[in-house]
């Protein structure tokens, strides 16, 4: 029997099947929690500086200085030798002066102009400035940085250049004459005195007290002691709106406005006062190291203290670590509950108004958290508070509820679990831990200290969208609102207004994010070849783009190159976006340039990195070309750059 001969199949031409795919911008923000290969596409593995707004992710705006020259070691000037001549000319080189308004002329006594201030501990060449609590000595300016020269124990003179002579003192001014050395320490408490009609800014730093209200030179407003970590908080009565400040170690404070008290307190050790809040008309204070609080009578302000015993309740053990008022609605319309925290994560929530009685004061609950972080782990946010913890930052009205086992569930730092749990596992015990909301600019911002006193970086979170990032090169220590606007405070030993200009004082803000990565429906391999940023930005400026392929981060970059658009910017030949409308006005484009990110791999995840802010040195910066001329040192002006999503091109086949 013959065999039947057996048909050969057709060979099958493999060709490669390009396709594109549109992805969002991360606008959900930083993903610290969920597994890389399955991670939400509006979700970003790392988003640093770029801020995720509702419809497009943006690079933050930077930060400019505000109030410069604090200083330390600020000793108490008893006497000044003041100059006895009028019609005086000075002989530079030979360091004598001559009196012409008399018959001879005589070389000036040495005493002149010598400031006396027993055992100051300046050396000749310290640069320091000067402060008079009512009237400057004349010849002498506030504003000025002098150089001390001819230092003795208990003496010095005062030149306006290292080793130069002497600046003529005609007298003696009034009120304390201070002199401090300006060097910079660092700022530890940033506190808002806020009036009825006008507010102040008072920074601590070098053991004083600075007024940083202006845009210019802080100014001395109260030598305050030895530690510059104050606890605060704005307390109204009938006698006016006080700042009241405490920090365990020196006596409390509290300020006018116009003058700074130390007010009589009875009853405690008033250095042990070491936090303070105002509830229901009341000061309360945290007594170090203890499980005590104190509080005064209604609106006082000093005068006689009774002591509050939270012992029994903290069965954790611990020490009572800080206070808050917390707005909630019980059911018959809002009210200010009591909040006492132990440093060992359990709260105490009372109502009522005077402790003194039971019929107006009433425990409501002692409820397990998380261990809490540092003396300034509360913050206001609206009526709520919210709570930083080892855990995450949490708001009570939603922790309360729950078990602690339950407790990530109502994080509303969830999304940077992970991220947040290795820094509190870092860096808790670092002085510097502190959350600010800043509703203008919709942000809650998490201080997170990384070498105290030396470095810091911040989460920082959408306060509409619950989307978080991270910022880094604030050095922070502190951070406030003050008149809306916000600043931050720090290991520079200068006081900045953040969230303004395109560049960190002259350092360019570089930010990096990368998109989730994606197996674009597919578990095949893919070769990945271009990509369009969706971009709206000043001038010409373009992100520098990259493929992650396989989870494994990219370190190539590639910039499109920008041709700025006039009138209305067209997207993929001559579709408008918008209806036409150009975004931003006239120094504003839009733009969606291809650039091209050879990389294969099975998951892809777009890596975009954008610089904005001053070029140094003259040169164009590596990542990009930005606009058609260097920009100098301007940086105080604002610079556009956000990106609304990409379209990505990819082949897909088994035998690529």
């Amino acid at each position: 029997m013959l065999r039947t001969a057996t048909r050969r199949r057709p060979t099958r031409t493999l060709q490669a099947i390009l396709r594109s795919k549109a992805m969002p911008a991360p606008v959900e923000g930083w993903d610290a929690s969920s597994a890389l290969a399955n991670m939400k596409e509006t979700r970003a593995v790392q988003l640093k500086n770029w801020f995720p707004q509702p419809g497009y992710v943006e690079v933050r705006k930077g930060y400019e200085w505000h109030s410069w020259d604090l200083g330390s070691s600020p000793k108490t000037v008893s006497a000044i030798e003041v100059s006895t001549t009028s019609s005086l000319l000075a002989n530079e080189t030979e360091g004598f002066v001559l009196d012409f308004t008399t018959a001879y002329a005589g070389i000036k006594y040495e005493s002149a102009n010598t400031l006396t201030s027993n055992a100051h501990g300046y050396t000749n060449g310290t640069p320091v400035k000067i402060h008079a609590a009512t009237t400057m000595p004349a010849g002498l300016s506030t504003t000025r940085v002098y150089y001390v020269i001819e230092a003795t124990t208990n003496t010095f003179k005062l030149s306006k250049s290292v080793g130069g002579n002497p600046v003529e003192i005609t007298s003696t001014g009034s009120g304390t004459i201070t002199v401090y050395e300006v060097d910079e320490p660092e700022v530890e408490t940033l506190a808002i005195w806020q009036g009825p009609t006008n507010s102040k800014m008072i920074a601590a730093a070098g053991g004083v007290l600075w007024d940083v209200t202006s845009n210019e030179a802080a100014m001395l407003s109260k030598t305050s002691g030895t530690i510059n970590r104050w606890q605060w908080c704005n307390h109204t009565t009938s006698a006016g709106a006080f700042l009241f400040m405490v920090n365990g170690t020196d006596a409390p404070l509290h300020y006018n406005g116009t003058t700074w008290t130390a007010p009589t307190i009875t009853g405690i050790t008033v250095a042990d006062a070491v936090n303070v809040i105002s509830h229901k008309k009341r000061l309360w204070f945290v007594l170090k190291d203890t499980t005590k609080g104190a509080y005064l009578g209604t609106e006082a302000v000093a005068g006689a203290a009774s002591t509050f015993e939270f012992g029994s309740l903290f069965t954790r053990g611990g020490y009572l670590l800080a206070l808050a008022t917390w707005t909630r609605d019980g059911g018959s319309g809002s009210d200010d509950y009591f909040v006492a925290i132990s440093s060992r994560g359990q709260v105490a929530v009372y109502q009522g108004t005077d402790p003194a009685s039971a019929n107006t004061w009433a425990l409501v609950g002692v409820f397990d958290v998380p261990t809490p972080i540092g003396r300034r782990c509360f913050t206001r946010f609206g009526g709520d508070v919210l709570l930083t913890t080892v855990e995450g930052v949490f708001p009570l009205s939603q922790l309360l509820s729950v078990d602690q086992s339950q407790s990530d569930r109502v994080a509303i730092s969830a999304r940077i679990s992970s991220a947040f749990n290795e820094a509190a596992l870092s860096y808790q015990t670092l002085f510097g831990w502190e959350a600010c909301v800043y509703s203008k600019g919709t942000r809650l911002i998490v201080n997170i200290p990384t070498a105290e006193n030396s470095t810091a970086k911040q989460y920082v979170m959408n306060t509409l969208t619950g989307a978080w990032c991270e910022f880094d090169n604030h050095n922070a220590n502190t951070w406030v609102v003050f008149n809306d606007n916000l600043y931050f405070a720090g290991n520079a030993g200068d006081v900045y207004k953040a969230d303004t200009g395109r560049a960190d004082i002259d350092t360019p803000i570089v930010a990096v994010g990368q998109t989730a990565y994606s197996a674009f429906g597919a578990a095949n391999v893919k070769r990945f070849s271009m990509v369009k940023p969706l971009v709206t930005a000043t001038g010409t400026n373009r992100p520098a783009l990259g493929l992650s392929s396989d989870f494994v981060e990219t370190s190539t970059l590639s910039t499109p190159i920008a041709v700025a658009e006039t009138g209305r910017s067209v997207w993929d030949g001559g579709a408008l976006w918008d209806g036409g409308a150009v975004w931003g006005g006239s120094d504003v484009v839009q733009s969606s340039e291809w650039t091209s990110i050879p990389a294969i791999g099975t998951f892809g995840s777009i890596k975009f990195q954008a610089q904005t802010g001053t070029a140094v040195g003259g040169d164009v910066w590596s990542l990009a070309v930005w606009g058609t001329s260097f920009w100098g040192s301007d940086a105080a002006t604002t610079e556009e750059m956000k990106i609304q999503g990409f379209v990505l091109l990819h082949e897909v086949g088994e035998y690529i």
